[in-house]
């Protein structure tokens, strides 16, 4: 069994134990023990960005407003908690831990 975190309609987060592969898709809506509950992504999976972990933003739309450098597609360069800082002050209600889930790739370059 694996935990998922589900928002219920009053803000309140709940996790829930699924069988991999069996647990609702994020977003969707269920009903456990009379609320409703839609699964949101995870807390526990978003990575830690350090300073001294250079990433590519494949998760992010292209351009995304608020980064500093992008790749020649588009994608933001990530180079510290700065960038993300960034990032979510150019996208009010954005919020990384909650909104973005990369995993840091080794040596990333803004001309991959």
């Amino acid at each position: 069994m694996v935990l998922y975190d589900f928002e219920g309609e009053d803000g309140q987060s709940e996790t829930l134990a699924y069988p991999m592969g069996a647990s609702p898709p994020i977003g969707a809506t269920i009903t456990h023990e009379g609320r409703r509950l839609t699964r949101v992504a995870s807390r526990m999976q978003a990575p830690i960005v350090r300073a001294s972990v250079a990433h590519v933003s494949r998760i992010l739309p292209t351009w995304q407003p608020g980064a500093s450098a992008y790749t020649k597609e588009g994608y933001a360069i990530i180079e510290s908690q700065a960038d993300i800082d960034r990032i979510e002050k150019a996208n009010p209600g954005m919020h990384w831990s909650r909104d973005v889930f990369d995993e840091p790739e080794a040596n990333a370059q803004g001309n991959d």
